[in-house]
């Protein structure tokens, strides 16, 4: 009930980044978002409730012929004056155009709403997800720091629809490639690694694993991971990482951020484990 009080009361709704910053339009990534935690915690009534509006907007006036659509949620006609001041900064300030980790979480979290009703939105969307990843099997973020938040939304995103995709292979591949030999990711910027992009690596990982569980060089990547999380935390916490970056000079994160993505990994694991051990066993009972 938080989260749905902290909607936008004007204009088209949804949710916004800034909700106090009245020039800042609702955006595909924050609805996107909230429609998952309300899916997924039994509340999908209030998603037909608040969602609906700005999901029509969306798909309506600001998609692209080629499967993409825009972060921003602004109607093309009949717009407000504040839509107007919304629209100028967008285009001023914020910048325009699809953002491929945006869609793949809205996608995501379609997939999980209603994947009949936007079965074809979300196939669209998949088609030109593919087609932005990146020659290194990675897909860049305008709105999130480093290569690995990105490269896991557009993995789980495109492995609900495609679990036997190319595209999935080459992530993994990434993902492999760019861990270093102490378990740990990091930044491309950096010289050491980071609790939130050694998660989001795990993450990734995960998503790349096949139904009958990881395969015993991808459990040892992960096993190495978690010891160095393990031995890289504050006791109960791991520390603040740069996370959302609005622009080139400013960066968020939060201590609880981290150790929600820390967790998240942790638990990913435990299930692709607990799936494999299920499988192994399962393959010495006799029929």
């Amino acid at each position: 009930m938080y989260l749905v009080g902290q909607r936008l009361m004007r204009g088209v709704g949804g949710w916004s980044y800034f909700p106090g910053l009245p020039e800042l339009p609702p955006d595909a990534d924050d609805l996107g978002q909230v429609i998952q935690v309300l899916v997924r915690s039994g509340h999908a009534v209030l998603a037909d409730e608040h969602a609906s509006s700005p999901l029509r907007i969306l798909f309506r006036d600001c998609a692209g012929a080629d499967g993409s659509f825009e972060t921003w949620i602004i109607p093309a006609r009949d717009r407000t004056a504040e839509q107007e001041r919304q629209s100028d900064a967008a285009r001023e300030k914020w910048g325009t155009g699809p953002d491929a980790e945006v869609m793949a979480n809205l996608l995501y979290a379609l997939t999980l709403y209603d994947a009949t009703r936007f079965e074809t939105e979300c196939q669209r969307g998949a088609e030109y997800i593919e087609r932005c990843q990146r020659p290194d099997g990675s897909w860049s973020c305008r709105w999130y720091f480093g290569p690995y938040y990105g490269t896991y939304a557009c993995a789980r995103f495109v492995h609900q629809l495609r679990p036997g995709a190319g595209s999935l292979v080459r992530a993994a591949d990434f993902i492999r490639r760019s861990q270093h030999s102490d378990g740990s990711w990091r930044q491309p910027s950096s010289r050491s690694g980071d609790a939130l992009s050694t998660a989001l690596g795990l993450l990734g990982l995960a998503v790349a694993q096949p139904s009958g569980g990881a395969g015993s060089a991808d459990a040892g990547r992960a096993a190495r991971a978690r010891a160095w999380l393990d031995e890289n935390g504050d006791g109960d916490s791991w520390p603040s990482c740069s996370f959302i970056r609005p622009s080139r000079l400013h960066s968020y994160g939060s201590r609880t951020v981290t150790t929600a993505y820390v967790m998240k990994a942790a638990l990913a694991w435990e299930r692709v484990t607990a799936h494999a051990e299920s499988t192994w066993r399962d393959s010495l009972t006799p029929p």
